[in-house]
């Protein structure tokens, strides 16, 4: 949860995020905790089958009708992929060339070593927005 805190803090990438109506009742802080706590339910608890009820369970003062409704009124796909899109250039801008290299060999999931040519189609990545 500290690095998906940071990560957020860094990058402010969690300004993508606009309510679906024309009013926001929200703090900024109480907004921002309980985006951080739906990413977190989405990229770690789900996985788990842990719902919105287990992580409203912990400790802090939202429940989970605060986090339903935050889910519903701000996450959409768009804004989703527009997150991720921001991190992965931070994620990329931040990358020093002499500690990592020029970026000509990739890594598979399984850590499978292979080439990676910058020219080559499949096996560059593009991020639209770039």
């Amino acid at each position: 949860m500290d690095m998906l805190t940071e990560t957020a803090l860094r990058t402010g990438c969690l300004g993508v995020f606009t309510p679906a109506g024309t009013q926001n009742h929200l703090d900024a802080q109480v907004l921002f905790e309980r985006l951080l706590l739906l990413i977190y339910l989405l990229i770690y608890a789900y996985g788990t089958g842990a719902g919105v009820r287990t992580v409203a369970a912990g400790d802090h003062p939202h429940t989970e009708d605060d986090l339903r409704y935050v889910r519903r009124r701000y996450l959409t796909v768009e804004s989703c992929r527009e997150v991720a899109r921001i991190i992965a250039n931070a994620t990329f801008g931040a990358r020093h060339s002499t500690l990592w290299g020029e970026g000509t060999t990739a890594v598979a999931s399984d850590s499978t070593h292979f080439s990676a040519f910058d020219q080559n189609i499949f096996t560059e990545l593009y991020l639209p927005g770039q």
